[in-house]
């Protein structure tokens, strides 16, 4: 519906709003800090987010290691899993929806990536192998799931529909040539992949069934979360950069 939502606005734990379609400045959607306790060593420090087929916002909390859903007038917020097997979830960092309400979570720090199924309260391991995952992406028919692992400069290509694959990846695509590392992927709504390259400044547009390189766009600064919708790329990147969009051609 045009509204942009965005993490740790003013301060750790808050998520902001944008109206893309008007003029008015950003306001807070919501201050998670009154909702979830935490501690000094533990604080509020949201990272990945995303919208669910609901209007619900679906958060990953790198500080306390939750995974949170808020509904779509923050006036609910549910602990979709913060554990796995007794044991804490040690970091979050990105989230990913399928079509069939599925959650995907990275965590770079244990080296996996998470599952979870809210209905059936369920959370298991997509891996097999450790992978140091950050950004998470997931095909707009809902087959792949790609994952971006910085510390070796590639993307892992994870079939979400052949069993066959168990926990290894169906496809790599290698940045190693590159001076930086992918940071963020993101679909856009034809089902075209664009990865955000850091420090680089640039974002490759990929054919991803045909492994082809389509477009770079050089955003002018930093890029490590990227969104791309109705023909707007959205973007954020460094300390001072804030929010900041071009026109896709």
């Amino acid at each position: 519906s045009g509204v942009l939502y965005f993490a740790n606005y003013l301060r750790s734990g808050t998520i902001g709003q944008y109206n893309t379609t008007e003029l008015a400045p950003p306001t807070t959607f919501i201050d998670l800090n009154e909702w979830i306790t935490s501690f000094k060593k533990n604080s509020l420090n949201l990272h990945g987010l995303a919208v669910d087929s609901e209007g619900r916002l679906v958060g990953a909390d790198a500080g306390t290691g939750k995974v949170v859903r808020i509904s779509p007038n923050a006036s609910k917020v549910e602990i979709l899993a913060d554990s796995y097997q007794g044991m804490l979830l040690q970091s979050v960092h990105d989230v990913a929806l399928s079509p069939d309400g599925t959650v995907y979570v990275s965590s770079a720090e244990e080296g996996v990536v998470y599952r979870i199924q809210p209905d059936e309260g369920k959370v298991d391991i997509v891996n097999q192998d450790l992978i140091w995952a950050d950004g998470l992406a997931i095909s707009p028919d809902g087959s792949r799931l790609v994952v971006t692992e910085p510390d070796a400069a590639r993307l892992l290509v994870f079939s979400l529909q052949n069993d066959s694959f168990g926990g290894f990846p169906a496809a790599k695509l290698d940045f190693s040539d590159a001076s930086d590392t992918p940071h963020d992927v993101a679909f856009d709504e034809s089902g075209l992949l664009y990865v955000a390259m850091g420090n680089l400044g640039l974002v490759h547009v990929f054919d991803l069934p045909e492994n082809r390189l389509l477009q770079t766009y050089d955003v002018g600064g930093s890029v490590n979360r990227l969104l791309p919708s109705n023909g707007t790329l959205w973007f954020s990147g460094g300390k001072t950069e804030g929010l900041r969009s071009i026109r896709l051609n």
